[in-house]
């Protein structure tokens, strides 16, 4: 039985062809489970991405990815995948944008919004973050990444509406703080998902998941540590608790201890 068949949920997908392009032709790293996935871009120093795909109906799943005529597909070690992640989280974190940059909010569909930055600066044109969340009834998913190109200028002139570079980072920060535990995406979700709508409608400071900075911070802490909390007692009284499960309990302690110096370092009081 192949890594791949057996326990593995985390590969390295390459595209074969060395003539490929486009950023979907990109080296990507990637977590893979029934109803959850995150794709990561390999380049996640100059272009990072961080995709996360959620099926809503348990008896609908995703396939597992497997090597083809047009993509090697590897498993690699956890390890990795974390190291990655926390990169991407990191070089996204870090974009810095000028202050006659142009930043727009576009409706696609009722359930189908996008947040995009243009760059006016010639020395830097093509620096641009998009973000792209999709809430259907059957499916969630949400994009956030630089990307290096203008090419939807004047579409996005045309259709979406202007917004404040202060308003764009109210969703850029929601979503980085959404992103920072990766073990909790599905429970935030939803929470998320609500807020990011409620602040397309109306751009503003709110009480629940997420507020503003000082009290996000205070809350994210005050979570990320209730959760902690509750997985050392978990390790500590329960000693038939299976090793492959306090494995995986651990893992998600060294996440949330990430996750906590990750808000302290982009966010400091």
């Amino acid at each position: 039985m192949s890594a791949i068949d057996g326990f593995s949920k985390y590969f390295l997908e390459s595209p074969k062809s060395t003539y490929s392009y486009g950023t979907n032709k990109e080296e990507k790293i990637s977590f893979w489970s029934p109803n959850l996935c995150i794709t990561l871009n390999e380049r996640a120093e100059s272009i990072p991405y961080i995709g996360i795909s959620y099926n809503k109906y348990q008896d609908e799943k995703f396939e597992i990815p497997r090597s083809s005529k047009y993509e090697k597909v590897r498993p690699i070690l956890p390890e990795l995948f974390d190291d990655y992640y926390k990169f991407s989280l990191q070089s996204l974190a870090k974009m810095n944008f000028n202050y006659d940059d142009e930043f727009y909010k576009e409706m696609i569909s009722h359930d189908y919004l996008s947040l995009q930055s243009l760059s006016n600066d010639k020395k830097n044109p093509y620096n641009r973050l998009s973000i792209v969340i999709d809430d259907s009834i059957k499916y969630f998913s949400v994009d956030i990444y630089r990307t290096t190109r203008n090419s939807n200028r004047r579409s996005l002139q045309k259709n979406a509406t202007v917004i404040s570079k202060d308003d764009f980072f109210l969703f850029v920060n929601l979503t980085l703080q959404y992103l920072s535990d990766r073990n909790s995406l599905t429970i935030f979700m939803k929470d998320y998902s609500t807020k990011f709508f409620q602040l397309f409608e109306k751009p503003e400071p709110f009480s629940g998941y997420l507020v503003n900075p000082t009290d996000t911070i205070e809350q994210i802490y005050k979570q990320i540590e209730s959760r902690k909390i509750f997985i050392e007692k978990q390790l500590i009284e329960n000693d038939d608790v299976a090793p492959i499960e306090r494995a995986q309990l651990r893992g998600q302690l060294e996440g949330l201890d990430y996750s906590l110096k990750a808000i302290k370092a982009y966010n400091p009081q």
